[in-house]
């Protein structure tokens, strides 16, 4: 900028007005590129190798339960390919079980509601709620540590499908004659 646009913008006599004010509030709002959002509405899908959800809800509506239900009913599908019994096709996603913030300790399949501190306030095994007495002789104390090589924190409304379907083949599972715990 050369002096005499400075004097212009400036009111020529270099005073401070309402043209640079506005001008160095524009400064501080401009973002870089990368730190911006763009609308593309000529997005050729077939070339996106990967999707990515918005986790809180804010960018996007999704239609819940619906979302979830086919959530849950691809996951099954998934298992079943993988080698599950064809038996857990006849899950049904209840959107009334799973809530947000269960731990899933993998060592015992336990779901775990836990306060901030660790302290297990209830314990479920598929669907079945633990009495205190039993979450005691599992948890010492009746307490846990979050130890990622064996809680898996189910924290996200994402998550919930994949919370009721752990349950569902855990609670499969020790009920079948056909497989031994």
């Amino acid at each position: 900028m050369n002096k005499s646009s400075t004097q212009l913008i400036n009111g020529g006599g270099g005073g401070h007005n309402a043209t640079t004010t506005m001008m160095s509030s524009r400064k501080h709002q401009r973002r870089f590129n990368m730190h911006r959002i763009f609308v593309n509405r000529s997005m050729h899908l077939e070339k996106i190798k990967f999707f990515g959800f918005d986790m809180d809800y804010t960018l996007a509506v999704y239609k819940s339960p619906d979302f979830e239900a086919l959530s849950f009913d691809l996951v099954k599908e998934r298992l079943i390919k993988m080698g599950y019994p064809a038996d857990i096709d006849a899950f049904i996603f209840d959107p009334t079980f799973p809530v947000r913030g269960l731990w899933f300790d993998t060592e015992t399949g336990n779901l775990l509601k836990v306060d901030p501190y660790g302290n297990i306030l209830v314990a479920v095994f598929g669907f079945q709620f633990l009495k205190t007495s039993e979450i005691y002789a599992i948890y010492p104390n009746k307490f846990v540590q979050l130890d990622e090589s064996r809680i898996y924190v189910l924290n996200t409304l994402f998550a919930q499908p994949e919370t009721y379907l752990l349950a569902c083949v855990i609670d499969f599972f020790s009920n079948s004659p056909d497989y031994i715990r």
